[in-house]
């Protein structure tokens, strides 16, 4: 919890890494598409915003495999 009383979000990556150290995690609340080339271990190739959903829960939302 933070100082006000609010339950923080955790990371979703299970670990720290380097360049997410000074990170600020919150809860997800809402889900976008994106369109994109490749997923790569961590990254998105040539990531587009194509928009808000509001058919998808943010609890059904997982990370494509590489």
């Amino acid at each position: 919890m933070d100082r006000r009383g609010r339950h923080l979000w955790r990371n979703p990556l299970g670990r720290h890494p380097e360049i997410a150290s000074h990170a600020h995690w919150v809860e997800p609340l809402l889900v976008g598409r994106i369109e994109f080339r490749e997923a790569t271990s961590g990254s998105l190739r040539h990531p587009a915003w194509k928009g808000i959903r509001s058919d998808v829960l943010p609890e059904q939302v997982r990370a494509p495999a590489p």
